[in-house]
């Protein structure tokens, strides 16, 4: 069972890495609704001269573009809670199944946890590496689009959470991540990403509940 399998991570503080693992069969027009529903809004931002971030998936010369220029902060974006009907990201389409099954096995970790489903989209390799960092609760990373190698960086006496951590030269163990591959990061991993590839992960974080009040 993937629980055991993720409860015995936790047990061992080491990441876990299963290829192949979820049934995916997203493609990037999917995912078209999300990124326009975060950019086309009054909060939103646009690329300069009008142009959409949808338009990448017409142009893979996109980042090599002189008269497209990506807004400062990139095109990357969480489409947060994708699981909630409140949400403004709620998905209902049966291919999202896989995301809800994860979550449900998810949810038996832990009672005090609450689980929270996101897309991360990332439509930019111009700024490709998320430096190190670590954070309060378990997260389990599934690729959906695209590739990334996540960077898994032995632990220092005093790491700060949530600001970057500069990690010198300790040992590290990398793992690249293809569509349907995962990684599960007990709380406290510290982990840094370079996206190969313009891509889509869906991250679940198991948040404790005192953490959310």
């Amino acid at each position: 069972m993937i629980i055991d399998q993720f409860k015995e991570a936790i047990k061992n503080n080491k990441p876990l890495f299963i290829k192949s693992h979820m049934d995916y069969d997203f493609v990037w027009e999917d995912v078209i609704d999300l990124i326009n529903r975060a950019y086309n809004n009054p909060v939103g931002e646009e690329l300069t001269e009008g142009h959409h971030p949808t338009d990448l998936l017409y142009n893979p010369d996109f980042n090599r573009s002189t008269s497209l220029k990506v807004p400062a902060g990139g095109v990357t974006f969480h489409a947060e809670d994708i699981l909630n009907p409140y949400s403004t990201y709620n998905l209902t389409s049966s291919k999202y199944d896989g995301v809800k099954k994860m979550k449900y096995h998810l949810e038996q970790l832990d009672p005090d946890c609450t689980v929270h489903a996101k897309f991360s989209i990332n439509m930019s390799t111009a700024s490709p590496k998320l430096y190190p960092h670590r954070d309060t609760h378990h997260v389990l990373l599934t690729q959906v689009i695209g590739s990334a190698t996540y960077v898994i960086h032995e632990p220092g006496e005093s790491d700060p959470y949530r600001s970057w951590i500069d990690v010198g030269d300790r040992p590290f163990t990398e793992y690249h991540l293809e569509k349907n591959d995962i990684l599960f990061m007990p709380y406290g991993t510290i982990h840094s990403i370079d996206n190969k590839t313009i891509r889509v992960a869906c991250i679940f974080d198991i948040i404790r509940k005192h953490e959310l009040q």
